[in-house]
């Protein structure tokens, strides 16, 4: 009997059965180098403040019921860390405890030197923490409005005039990014579920980025665009780090964390399992520091 194994779609090995009798012959497998094509690495981001660390986050206790029970992180100014992993280890529960739309029992989350306590999202936002979250459309934009509208959601205050939402200021803000990310619509007054995917995406960003964080936490940026949006996205990714902008980015798209990265933090069974340096990484170490954790908890 033979085995394959199915890589984006497509044929990423195969096999006789006996030969996948191990976690490694299964990484292998799945990340076999002579069938991936891999985006460069990133050169260094000039600009960067390796120096400055912007968050520091650390759960000792459980977070949704154990989804996650000892992870720790740190992000810094300047720099993009993604953190990656399997499906189902808790990246996202971690990060929503970070920014305050989940509840943590134990732990401590640190911004630029300050504990962070937050109550709920609203303490991200004022502290200036912005998520944009893994699915656009059930829980990041309002699919049936204006794409101005959504972009001045998380800045209300800076687009009225007392008591009164102003159009023209909503929609200077909303052409202003529509430049900055080349978000292609007609106008500011265009829906937004009658966009690309991409686009949609950017907005997203845009909604966040209106905010002017220090930092900023993505979940999953390209699920759901075609190539060329993915690599605008991933432009746009980088040049906000090189203006000093701290990024946590969640994926589960291994190039896209190998394209990204400045550092991977990958989680497995709701815990941090270990590090790599992005310019040292490569899919097979992600994978066996994914694995690791199943195979210390089956032993």
């Amino acid at each position: 009997m033979e085995i394959a194994t199915l890589r984006y779609e497509h044929d990423a090995w195969s096999g006789p059965f006996p030969r996948l009798d191990s976690p490694e012959t299964v990484v292998f497998a799945f990340a076999a180098p002579e069938y991936a094509e891999r985006p460069e690495v990133p050169a260094e981001l000039a600009g960067a403040f390796p120096t400055s660390v912007v968050m520091g986050c650390s759960t000792s206790g459980e977070i949704d019921h154990g989804r996650v029970r000892d992870a720790s992180i740190t992000v810094r100014a300047g720099e993009i860390v993604c953190l990656a992993g399997l499906v189902g280890p808790g990246r996202t529960e971690f990060c929503e405890a970070i920014f305050g739309a989940r509840p943590r029992e134990a732990g401590n989350v640190a911004l630029n030197g300050a504990p962070f306590l937050p109550k709920g999202p609203w303490d991200a936002l004022k502290a200036g923490l912005g998520m944009v979250c893994e699915d656009r459309k059930s829980g990041g934009l309002f699919i049936d409005t204006d794409l101005a509208s959504n972009i001045a959601v998380t800045v209300l205050k800076r687009v009225s005039a007392g008591a009164l939402i102003s159009q023209t200021r909503m929609a200077a803000l909303a052409d202003h990014y529509i430049r900055e990310l080349k978000i292609a619509t007609p106008s500011s007054a265009r829906i937004v579920g009658n966009l690309s995917g991409g686009n949609q995406q950017k907005v997203l960003l845009a909604k966040w980025l209106a905010l002017e964080p220090t930092v900023l936490i993505v979940d999953e940026p390209t699920r759901g665009v075609d190539v060329g949006a993915r690599s605008e996205i991933y432009r746009i990714l980088r040049g906000l780090a090189a203006e000093g902008l701290a990024l946590l980015v969640v994926s589960s798209d291994l190039p896209e964390v190998l394209a990204l990265a400045d550092r991977i933090v990958v989680m497995a069974d709701g815990r941090t399992a270990g590090e790599i340096a992005g310019q040292d990484a490569t899919e097979e170490a992600v994978l066996r520091l994914a694995t690791s954790q199943d195979r210390q908890n089956a032993a």
